[in-house]
């Protein structure tokens, strides 16, 4: 973990023990309503900190806290649906999101979280059906409608998926969710040209995780050492390359029995991969002689974290 990171997480969490600290002084004194509102706010902001770190278990109990204070906390309420949607209490979140939406029917945001539960949950048609609907009345809701391409992919109907792609690029909306989304349609539809768009998705944010991870199911369509030698070069010359890539490659091509496969992954661990992420199930499809060079190669600090 670098230094500026953990400092980030040691501040985060100084922030938490701080605000949870208030409420526990503050719940003792707490007597009239705008006591309850302040300790609604402050149990919201913890829930806040927590659904930033990831502990949405966490977050759903400070913001159930926080309607416990102050029934008309709105963004409490809001927040604690999308934690039940997180943590797989689809119905729940379900039930939550109807509440906010007879306040507030025509609150795009609160409909695009309530359609992302249903399609989380697997109700799929009534997710695009509510998907749709808002966007006759918001167009220009970009990020429902990345929303509803994506459940339209699930559902294989790619001509709507395709509708919606194009009405993004036709105004210039080429953000790296888009071009992925492009992408994305053009592989589950064999088009060859998926991997120029996931190319362009990865060049314009390098950290969008789908759109490398499309890079690598491309990889694994290609079965001869020289198309994926090329495939590697086109992804070097858009200067896209970054050790996790690498590393895949490694894998693959070591899968196959490529002895090239250890060129690439010397060239990972130069570009900074770290070995102690290597898992036991990344060389599960070696053979014996490939897994004990592989094993070698990447020395004692390796063998030590090796699990």
């Amino acid at each position: 973990m670098s230094r500026s990171h953990l400092n980030c997480q040691l501040i985060r969490l100084s922030k938490t023990l701080l605000i949870l600290s208030l409420c526990l002084i503050f719940t003792a004194s707490c007597s009239t309503l705008s006591d309850r509102t302040i300790l609604s706010d402050s149990y919201y902001n913890l829930g806040n900190c927590e659904l930033e770190r990831g502990n949405n278990k966490e977050a759903e109990k400070y913001f159930a806290t926080a309607i416990s204070y102050n029934s008309d906390n709105h963004s409490a309420s809001y927040n604690l649906a999308v934690s039940y949607t997180l943590n797989g209490k689809y119905a729940d979140a379900e039930n939550l999101f109807q509440l906010l939406l007879k306040d507030d029917p025509n609150n795009v945001i609160i409909q695009n979280a309530a359609a992302w539960n249903m399609y989380k949950s697997g109700e799929l048609h009534k997710a695009v059906e509510m998907y749709e609907s808002v966007l006759k009345i918001n167009p220009a809701y970009d990020a429902l409608r990345k929303n509803c391409i994506r459940v339209y992919l699930e559902l294989s109907e790619f001509d709507k998926a395709s509708f919606h792609v194009n009405f993004l690029i036709e105004k210039s909306t080429l953000d790296s969710e888009t071009l992925f989304l492009q992408g994305e349609l053009q592989f589950l539809q064999d088009n060859p040209e998926a991997e120029d768009w996931y190319i362009a998705a990865v060049k314009k944010d390098s950290g969008n995780n789908e759109a490398a991870n499309g890079l690598i199911k491309i990889l694994h369509t290609k079965s001869k050492e020289k198309s994926i030698r090329d495939f590697y070069a086109k992804l070097d010359n858009a200067e896209i390359l970054r050790a996790e890539l690498v590393y895949e490659f490694s894998l693959y091509l070591l899968t196959l029995e490529e002895p090239s496969g250890f060129d690439y992954l010397r060239r990972a661990v130069q570009l900074g991969y770290d070995v102690t992420q290597v898992k036991k199930s990344d060389v599960s499809n070696f053979s014996d002689s490939i897994k004990k060079e592989f094993l070698n190669l990447l020395g004692e600090e390796f063998k030590d974290a090796y699990r």
